[in-house]
C-alpha cells in the first residue's frame, strides 16, 4: 500500500489519478474509493467499489457475488438483486459488520487472482469509517496478492489520530 500524504493543494489527487491511469493501462482492475463518488454513509465507500466492480468486469463480479450476496446484501441490496440470494440472518447485530468485511475481504482477495487489483482512496480520511477500517484490513493483506492500495491524505487529516490510516501509512 502507498499513502501520500502532504498539505493540501500539493497534488495529491493528481498523483491518484495517475495512478489510476497507470492501472488502466496495465490492464489492471482500477477502483476508486474516493470519498468525493461515495455517499457519507456507512459503508458508503464500500458499496460505490462493489458498483465499480460491477462496471469494470461484469462476468467475473457476478461469480464472486454470488457467493457473498447474503452477507453484502446489508450494506448493498442490489446484491440480492444481481444474485437472486437471500439475506444472512444475524442473531447479534454485532456479528454483521466482521461478517460484511470478512466477505469484502475475501472478494478481493478472490479477484486478485484473476487480475490485478488497483484500489485508489483520494481524501481517505473523508472516507465513511467502516470503508476506512476494511481499506486498512485489506492493506494488511495486500502483501502477496495482485492487489495494490494507493491512497492520499492531507498532513492535518493524518495527524488527526485515525487509527486506520496509522495502518495505511505503515504498509
Amino acid at each position: 500500500a502507498l499513502l501520500f500524504t502532504g498539505p493540501r493543494g500539493v497534488g495529491r489527487s493528481r498523483m491518484i489519478d495517475a495512478a489510476a491511469l497507470e492501472g488502466k493501462l496495465a490492464n489492471a482492475i482500477v477502483l476508486r474509493a474516493d470519498a468525493e463518488g461515495a455517499e457519507t454513509s456507512a459503508w458508503g465507500t464500500a458499496r460505490a467499489l462493489l458498483e465499480q466492480l460491477v462496471t469494470e468486469a461484469p462476468t467475473k463480479a457476478a461469480e464472486l457475488l454470488q457467493l457473498r450476496a447474503a452477507v453484502l446484501c446489508h450494506v448493498w441490496p442490489r446484491a440480492l438483486e444481481l444474485t437472486g440470494a437471500r439475506p444472512r440472518v444475524f442473531q447479534r447485530d454485532r456479528e454483521l459488520r466482521p461478517a460484511i468485511q470478512q466477505e469484502l475481504l475475501e472478494l478481493v482477495t478472490d479477484l486478485t487472482r484473476h487480475a490485478f487489483v488497483l484500489i485508489t482512496a483520494d481524501d481517505v480520511d473523508r472516507v465513511d469509517e467502516p470503508s476506512r477500517a476494511f481499506l486498512a484490513l485489506l492493506a494488511e493483506r495486500a502483501p502477496g496478492q495482485r492487489l495494490l492500495l494507493v491512497g492520499a491524505v492531507a498532513d492535518d487529516a493524518s495527524s488527526a489520530g485515525f487509527e486506520d490510516l496509522a495502518v495505511l501509512q505503515s504498509r
